[in-house]
């Protein structure tokens, strides 16, 4: 079956004339009905009629199928007759209503050749006045010759009605009745009445086939469509679900509908009908035909079949052959020339104000076009179904610029498309979300973005209240009512299966209680009796329920990126689970523990450096990391830093054990908003379609507002400090004023100090220093003035009495609880802080502000740009929501770099992999745990790599030409081989490892272990062979230590001088070459001291000497 192309809009001409050709063609049937009925009555040969003549039709009009073929004769044998005459004499124009076509005038439109081909003789209009007028003289000569036929009419006052039509066996002995039977197209006085009705028949029939044909109408077609939509997330964002199913109706109609071939149109229809729906698919192409055809017969639409007849094609449901003549067919060409020019000119007019060359304005306009066709098939609601869409558009905006993907749809991943990656209205460029407003000042710039609409709850989606939930959950969450909208979501994963999870959401979303549930899943494990058991018989009125756990058979680790956060989770996991007896403690740099603290601990909270000290040793340790059950890694987004090396060290050794012991550690990663979360997932051994959970920024719990400051100014020059300055105390102010809390984040821990008495005094100097106090009316504990004024560090002795206060990590731990307990109470105002505060520390504020977006790299030697992440992180402490209904985040930095941040904040940007930077070290400490022997060994261990993941996505980053490898070697087996033995080359150079190039074999030698057990870089080994002599004194000693790779990070800053340059004299029996002023000195000075046992004043000393 031939189908047709897409359609284009019939012109006023192709309406005018396709209505003439219908009624021509009835009206020359009702002539010869009428020449057979009088030769059936009185005899005579057909030529001898009543003097009415066919007009010639050849040239003028189309002929075309005889619709009304088989209905002709439905009335014939059932006595049909005419009820009602007419005066006699034949009608004018006049008479029946119809005026004759003045040559000026010219329909909407239609063009002026088109215009001047209607207003002759032979036009359109001209050939339907003519045709009126000869029905109205057929009707008058029918009336003269039953009058004739011995019968005397009706007066006219007894008449029924010209439209009444009665049956023969109501009328006998009438004399109507020797008439015989008339012909059913007789009846009918009205003949667009009667084309009606025929359609309508036609369409009743077709209905009636496409049931019996298996129900492939439209109801069908909309149905799958329905059940499609319901299936999967096509109706996120699209409106309501209904919507989205007659667009998608529409559409797939619209392909099925086209003049392509069944291979052409599997693509399209698979994009929109999803993966999930193959069988569908399957149906649409293999009874493509059936279901246009019952479609088409089913519509009340006849503009479809004087679009084929236009085109000299065939409608599905239209058979008989298509006759045009000559001037039909140059009006046609006219008229499609003149629409082409038409959409060319609007698509070359488009494209120049969008400043794109070329265009597909024309294909648009087709699609256009056809879907509008379809819609009107179908009979959908047109503006209705083109609202739909737009939200569909909508929704679809932030994958304009992306490439083409068929990645499946997972059922965790919840978007909102509420975010700002939406295209400019000049395609260059991401346009900022809705409602962004731009301000200009004297000295800077400031872009604020509003508060983001919250992602919309879906009719199915319910808190899990904690009354449900089974005794060892109930107890342990008996303080909250119910469950948060994203642990809701997550719950039936986290507590009712072992699956790995990885949970990607905004900060303040509680990630760290989904935590807790999956921890709770481990312990339900070794529980006795089930929890699950004994939910009918326990009452939570009856206290704790009686539950005997396990704790020597499981171990559970809690990865967090910083101690600070260590120190949090301790706090808040030991409180929960208190009463089942669970020790949770925590194993950092600060907080050592003995062997019978490890074994009597069944969480431990850790770093990821530690436990990777941990987990090296081959002995000794092997029974704490064989009972591991389930590891948490927290913000595991931090892949991206320089620390993610060892993250991904942890996994791929977690894993590997997995596989070669046969042992169950179920594997949780808790991160921010990612934009490649798949690809994290699959580095965790997360099946999405169970254990991925996104939730993009509509998910927030807190709404938060975003501004961006830019100064203008040359960065790193003290008139640019001074400006930041005064620009984050305008906002600082005017937030103080309005009652509200602020931290304010700095990238160095003397710029803490610098920031806050630049603060104060700006605030002398302004007279708003009363602004800064505490509330009278805000009652605090009197013992935190009295440990404030018991304090070592002096500054905060200086600041806190202002309402100001300092906290970084090379403050003692007791000083940084005090401030967080001042801040908490709310006598600190002013909070200036690093980036360790935003890590973990969960203190509530209203307001962050990122001072400056400078930060030393100490292995670059010079300054580089804040983190994206960490600002994120940043702006995830405004409004928690514990405490805070919305959050203000500024960002201030230079104008030079606004639009970067801006940019970078809207559309975040794939986290990539830091591995290759470490490998050496990390692969010399798997030599030295005995799990890589061989080069090939070494090749299996990175892939379960993140760094191997990203490499197959972006090979560029990682060194590779592209395609052309991966099409070569798809699992980069080369390239891999190429990297282990490049490492183990460099290793073995060290006299590290052991290692043949012609076998692959490797082993390691004692400094290889003694570097892999306490954990020093290759970088460190080096140093040490090349200045390692013979006979070294201990001033040499001291130096070489010194020299260390892992002091990289010591500077020297001002104002530890003096105290440097005392302890230098009276703490170091050792010379200091090169000075107590150099980053080798300053290390040599504090080593010496601390052997000393010197008493350290400046507290930043205290904490690098710490280190």
């Amino acid at each position: 079956m031939l189908h047709d192309p897409p359609p284009k809009q019939p012109s006023f001409g192709d309406l005018l004339r396709s209505r003439d050709t219908r009624r021509e063609l009835l009206l020359e049937r009702r002539e010869r009905k009428h020449r057979e009925y009088q030769q059936q009555q009185n005899g005579t040969h057909p030529s001898a009629d009543t003097g009415v003549t066919p007009a010639d039709t050849k040239g003028k009009g189309t002929a075309v199928a005889d619709i009304g073929a088989s209905e002709g004769g439905k009335g014939r044998g059932k006595g049909k007759a005419i009820s009602s005459a007419l005066p006699s004499g034949a009608a004018t124009a006049s008479d029946i209503g119809v005026v004759p076509p003045r040559d000026s005038e010219q329909p909407p439109g239609v063009s002026s050749a088109q215009a001047a081909m209607d207003a002759g003789a032979d036009s359109p209009r001209s050939r339907l006045h003519a045709t009126v007028v000869r029905e109205q003289t057929l009707r008058t000569a029918l009336l003269a010759s039953i009058s004739r036929g011995g019968s005397t009419a009706r007066p006219a006052a007894s008449q029924p009605s010209s439209n009444t039509i009665s049956n023969s066996n109501h009328s006998t002995g009438s004399s109507y009745s020797i008439l015989g039977p008339i012909p059913e197209i007789l009846l009918h006085s009205d003949l667009s009445a009667y084309v009606r009705a025929l359609e309508a028949e036609a369409a009743a029939a077709a209905k009636a086939r496409g049931k019996a044909d298996g129900g492939l109408n439209k109801e069908w077609l909309l149905s799958s469509c329905r059940a499609a939509v319901a299936g999967s997330a096509m109706g996120d964002g699209s409106g309501s679900g209904e919507e989205a199913a007659e667009a998608l109706c529409t559409e797939v109609f619209s392909v099925l509908r086209s003049d392509h071939s069944d291979a052409d149109i599997q693509g399209p229809l698979l994009e929109l009908v999803g993966f999930d729906n193959v069988d569908l698919l399957s149906t649409l192409v293999s009874r493509r035909g059936e279901i246009v055809d019952g479609i088409v017969r089913e519509a009340d639409y006849s503009r479809v079949s004087r679009d084929m007849k236009a085109r000299g094609r065939l409608a599905p449901g239209m058979p008989r052959s298509v006759v045009r003549s000559q001037r039909d067919v140059a009006l046609e060409k006219e008229i499609l020339k003149t629409q082409r020019k038409s959409r060319r000119k609007a698509a070359a007019a488009a494209a120049q104000a969008s400043g794109e060359k070329g265009g597909s304005g024309s294909d648009d306009q087709e699609d256009a076009d056809s879907a509008a066709t379809a819609a009107q098939i179908l009979g959908f609601a047109g503006s209705e179904l083109k609202r739909a869409r737009e939200r569909q558009l909508t929704h679809r905006a932030a994958e304009v610029l992306r490439p083409e993907s068929h990645e499946p749809r997972y059922p965790h991943v919840y978007t909102t498309g509420a975010g700002g990656n939406m295209l400019s209205m000049f395609g260059s460029k991401y346009a900022l979300p809705g409602g962004t407003t731009r301000e200009e000042f004297a000295d800077h710039e400031e872009i604020t973005i509003p508060v983001s609409t919250a992602a919309p709850r879906a009719p199915t989606e319910q808190a899990v209240r904690v009354e449900t939930m089974d005794p060892l959950c109930r107890h342990t969450f008996r303080k909250y009512a119910a469950l948060n909208r994203i642990q809701s979501i997550i719950y039936p994963t986290a507590y009712g299966t072992n699956e790995n999870i990885l949970l990607s959401a905004p900060t303040g979303a509680g990630k760290t209680d989904v935590a807790l549930l999956t921890i709770l899943r481990t312990i339900s494990q070794y529980c006795t009796p089930p929890p699950g058991s004994m939910a009918a018989d326990w009452d939570a009125g009856e206290g704790p329920p009686r539950l005997a756990v396990a704790k020597s058979e499981f171990k559970i680790v809690y990865i967090a990126p910083m101690k600070a956060l260590a120190a949090e989770v301790v706090e808040k996991y030991q409180s929960r689970l208190k009463w089942l007896g669970i020790r949770c403690r925590e194993l950092t740099g600060d907080m050592q523990l003995t062997k019978a603290e490890v074994s009597a601990t069944q969480i431990i909270v850790t770093t990821p450096e530690k436990w990777d000290v941990v987990t090296r040793k081959s002995s000794g340790d092997t029974e704490l990391v064989d009972r591991v059950k389930l590891l948490i890694v927290d913000e595991i987004h931090l892949l991206n830093e320089d620390r993610g090396s060892v993250i991904e060290t942890l996994v791929a050794r977690t894993q590997r054990q997995v596989e070669a012991r046969q042992s169950m550690i179920r594997l949780v990663g808790l991160s921010a908003t990612l934009p490649n979360y798949v690809d994290v997932a699959n580095f965790l051994g997360v099946n999405p379609h169970k254990g991925l959970f996104y939730f993009d920024a509509g998910f927030r719990p807190v709404p938060l507002e975003q501004h961006f400051v830019g100064v203008h100014g040359k960065p790193g020059t003290q008139a640019t400090a001074r400006l930041l300055n005064r620009v984050c105390y305008e906002r600082v102010e005017r937030l103080v004023a309005q009652n509200n809390q602020v931290m304010v984040f700095v990238h160095a821990r003397k710029d803490t100090v610098k920031t806050a008495q630049a603060l104060r005094e700006l605030a002398m100097a302004d007279g708003t220093v009363d602004e800064f106090q505490p509330p009278a009316d805000q009652p605090h504990d009197p013992r935190l003035m009295e440990r404030v004024r018991r304090s070592h560090n002096r500054e905060l002795r200086d600041l806190v009495p202002g309402g100001f206060a300092i906290h970084h990590a090379g403050m003692l731990r007791a000083d940084r609880n005090l401030v967080e307990e001042l801040f908490a109470a709310g006598v600190v105002r002013v909070l200036c802080c690093t980036s360790t505060l935003a890590w973990g520390v969960n203190l509530p504020a209203y307001a962050v502000v990122i001072k400056g977006t400078q930060v030393y790299d100490s292995q670059r030697g010079a300054f580089v740009d804040l983190s994206i992440l960490d600002v994120l992180q940043i702006f995830g402490r405004a409004g928690r929501p514990q405490y805070e209904t919305h959050g203000v985040g500024y960002i201030l930095t230079t104008h030079d770099r606004l639009a970067h941040y801006v940019a970078a904040i809207t559309m975040q940007h794939p986290i990539e992999s830091r591995f290759a930077a470490n490998l050496i070290d990390n692969l010399n400490a798997e030599i030295t745990l005995g799990t890589v022997t061989t080069v090939e060994e070494g090749v299996a261990w990175l892939g379960y790599t993140y760094m191997f993941i990203r490499m197959q996505k972006n090979p560029l980053v990682y060194g590779l030409s592209g395609d052309e490898t991966l099409r070569d070697d798809p699992l980069l087996g080369q390239r891999r081989s190429e990297l282990v033995t490049a490492a183990a080359q460099a290793l073995s150079r060290l006299q590290m490892i052991v290692f043949d190039p012609a076998t692959g074999f490797m082993a390691a030698k004692a400094l290889g272990r003694i570097a892999s057990a306490y954990y020093l870089r290759h970088e460190s080994v080096d140093a040490f062979n090349q200045a390692m002599r013979p006979r070294m004194t201990e001033a040499d000693g001291f130096a070489l230590l010194s020299l260390s790779k892992e002091f990289d990070q010591i500077r020297v800053r001002d104002a530890e001088l003096p105290e440097l340059k005392r302890l230098l004299a009276a703490s170091c029996c050792c010379d200091v070459k090169g000075g107590a002023d150099s980053p080798h000195g300053k290390t040599s000075v504090l080593l010496q001291a601390v052997v000393s046992r010197a008493r350290i004043e400046d507290f930043s000393l205290v904490s690098d000497a710490a280190y």
